[in-house]
This record gives C-alpha cells, structure tokens and sequence, in this order.
C-alpha cells in the first residue's frame, strides 16, 4: 500500500529535536508503525518491536540489556514492558540531550499512568488519530484553520468569500488569493455519496480502499480484539458484555448530552461503573468528551460535557449501519457527520502552535454552537448542517455566540454539504465539507 503523508509528521520530527524523550500514543491501527518506519530509516536509530517475542523476553528480564550501547532508540508497543521505562529514565539523566528516545504504544491507562510517574519532566506527548479526509485524499493544502485565526487572513478570507463567484482561476494575486482560489477549484469537492461513504469509512489506515464487506469483517475483528486483549489485559473490568453495551451505546449517542444515570439506565449498570469504562475509552483514545466552553457573560450555561466516538468508521458499525446505503436512511447520519467534522477538527487542532482546544457552546435557552475552536483567546464556532444550502436564519447559536464574544470571536463556519462558500451573515461563511481537507 502506497504510503500517504501524515500531518503529524512535521510536528514529531521537530519533537525529536528539542527533547530527549517523544511518546508516540493513539488506539490500535492508527498507523504508529507505519510512521515511525518512514521518518526513521536513519541507521543511527535502534528500531526496538515488543511485538517480537525475544525482544518482549529480553525487555521485562533484563532491559537495560536491550538498550545497551544505543544512542537513539525508538521503542514500538512499549506498553508491553513498563520496566522499560525506568532505563529510559536512567539513560536521559546521564544525557539530556534531544533525540534520545521516541516511545510509542497503544494508550492505555497503564501505559499513561507509568509514562507520566517514571518519566515526569523528560518526555513530550504526541498523539496519533485516525487519518483526517486530507490525509486519505493526499491533500497538499494544509494550516486553512490555524490561518482563521490570523486576524488579516481572516478579514481577507470574508472579502474572499464575498466575491468568490466573480474571481476566475487564475495565477496572479496574492498568496491568500491563490490558496483560496484552489480551494474552490479543488478535486477534491465531496458529493453527498462521496460524503457518506467518507463517514461511513472513517479513518483507519488498514481499511483504506477495502470493500464493504472486508470494512464490515475489519470492524468485527477490531472491535473483538480490542475488547479481548487491551481491556481484559490492561483494565480491572472483568465483565466484557457491560463494557460491550457501553461502547455500542455511546456510539448510538454520539454528540449527545452525557448523562450518565440515563446512560446508566440505557446500558444496565451503575452511573459509576458507566463514568469508568467511558474513562477507558477516553484513555484508550477510541473516544473522548467534548466540554463545554465557560468563558461568557452570559451565567446560564450548560455545562455538561457530550462524548464522541473518534472515529466516524468506528462509530458507523457500532450502530450496525454496514453499507453507505444504509447510512443513506440512517437517523444517525446528522449525528455521523458531526463525529466525522470533529475528527477533522481535534487532528487539526492539536497540531497548531500553539495548540488549540476544541469545545462546544450551549445556552439553557436553547441555543447551541456545535464546536468552539479556540486559540490564544481567539474563538472560530462551527455549526454542522445535513443540507447543501445552509440559511441565515437557521444560525441562532453562531449569531448569539458573536454578540456574547464579540472582541474574540473571529469567525463563523457552517459546514455544509454541498459545493460552495458563501457568506451568511457578518463574520458567518458557509463552507464545503470538502474545505476540511485543508485543515
């Protein structure tokens, strides 16, 4: 299988530069080998698997053994050996100096738990996701969210989009011009089938071009291999159908509110034993709350977190939809696309500098912004609409949000799924799903 680049690459080569110690984390099969095979063919590199069996025996009998002699070691499933951890601390005492070490493993909560005890104030954290739609579609065109909130991009950007239908391709103007210019002309613009279908997929390397029924038999293995060996072996669960009820709910909950005694209710346990195993997923990195965003005048806030799956792929076949053409008629594909946007956007943001956090935004009187990126003190709120032609009137929850931060608010994006930008109000855009291949 071809190798496509991933917007990670940058940031972790730089890691390796400026300290001793980079842990590469994310769930299974996000494609950490994969990876670290590319960026590290260098010979100087002692490549280290504990999936190799003489290589686990020696790491948990003897592993300062394993690293003797080595001046830059990468160590792949290092959740395997925790005492691993305490020669890699040893070794960065005697040499601080940067590239020594790049960690990597399946997150888990042993494998956090060891990392920030034994290696506190030695190592920098970088985690890997699923593939964003701009990885799997080899999209060039990076950084469009980070330059959002560039102040005079942004002012250029709405004059852009205010006149986007009178501006013919061509290769003069400014270097904002031409960008945006070939973001409107980009190939890859999603219809409705390919949108679905690119939910419906997700983003995990192995399945990348598979058919329906190889994605379907994908899914089944991973969700059996998952629960079997890293919750069994890593957790203090003991009882695998709960935990198996839990995940299949929160998939048929995504977005939603966590209420955790209704959550209770739905899946047969108690609220704290519900907060526990979605605890794990979230370490696990197969989901993740999405909080709720304080900073406001206005006191009446929910205040709430809701919890996503990470992966719209993932989240598809725990809702039993098999096939785009079920996803077609699902009741869930509202939902499906959002968990397809926010995976788009928690890849992005993490990769800024500095980092930005994502949020949402909701009022006790109803109105709601879907996500809240925020960075430096500079807000972007997106709403996330199942139609191609997104109206202003419909935009209560982005037209609240600006006028309670109005000196921080830098823009309003309404993804749609249809083919255009267009303005919607001041500082509102409507944007093609197909845009966030450039984030």
């Amino acid at each position: 299988m071809k190798y496509l680049q991933r917007t990670a690459e940058r940031s972790l080569l730089e890691m390796t530069k400026r300290h001793p110690v980079v842990v590469l984390t994310g769930a299974r099969q996000t494609g950490k080998t994969t990876l670290l095979d590319h960026l590290f063919e260098d010979e100087k590199w002692r490549r280290i698997s504990l999936d190799d069996l003489d290589s686990l025996e020696l790491a948990m009998e003897a592993p300062e053994d394993l690293l003797a002699g080595a001046e830059k070691v990468i160590i792949d499933e290092v959740q395997k050996a925790p005492k691993l951890l305490s020669v890699v601390k040893r070794a960065v005492d005697r040499n601080r100096k940067a590239a020594r070490f790049v960690l990597s493993g399946s997150a888990n909560m042993t494998l956090m738990s060891e990392v920030s005890e034994t290696l506190a104030g030695r190592a920098v954290y970088l985690n890997l996701f699923p593939m964003s739609f701009g990885e799997l579609s080899g999209t060039k065109e990076k950084g469009f969210l980070g330059q959002l909130f560039d102040e005079e991009f942004a002012t250029e950007f709405l004059t852009w989009v205010s006149t986007a239908k009178k501006i013919p391709a061509r290769a003069g103007g400014s270097t904002w011009k031409n960008r945006m210019d070939r973001l409107l002309l980009s190939g890859h613009r999603l219809s409705p089938a390919r949108l679905r279908e690119a939910i419906w997929r997700g983003g995990f390397p192995a399945i990348l071009g598979a058919d329906a029924d190889t994605i379907t038999e994908w899914f089944e293995g991973y969700e059996k291999t998952y629960l079997e060996r890293d919750v069994m072996q890593f957790s203090q669960i003991s009882e695998i159908i709960p935990f198996r009820r839990t995940i299949r709910t929160a998939a048929s909950q995504s977005g939603g509110l966590l209420n955790l005694a209704s959550f209770g209710r739905d899946v047969g346990v108690a609220a704290p034993t519900v907060r526990n195993y979605l605890d794990l997923l979230q370490v696990s990195m197969l989901g993740g709350q999405l909080p709720p965003y304080y900073a406001s005048r206005r006191k009446r806030l929910i205040k709430t977190p809701k919890f996503y799956l990470q992966d719209s792929g993932l989240t598809s076949h725990l809702c039993g939809i098999h096939t785009v053409g079920q996803m077609s008629s699902s009741p869930m594909l509202p939902a499906l696309l959002e968990t397809w946007v926010l995976q788009q956007l928690v890849t992005a943001s993490e990769l800024l500098k500095p980092a930005a956090q994502v949020f949402y935004w909701r009022t006790t009187d109803g109105k709601e912004v879907d996500f809240l990126v925020e960075q430096a003190n500079r807000l972007i709120g997106i709403e996330v609409k199942s139609t191609d032609k997104p109206r202003p009137t419909k935009l209560q929850g982005l037209k609240a949000l600006r006028g309670e931060q109005p000196d921080a608010f830098a823009m309003g994006l309404v993804v749609h799924t249809g083919d255009d930008f267009f303005p919607l109000g001041e500082r509102l855009v409507a944007v093609p799903a197909s845009a966030l291949s450039t984030l």
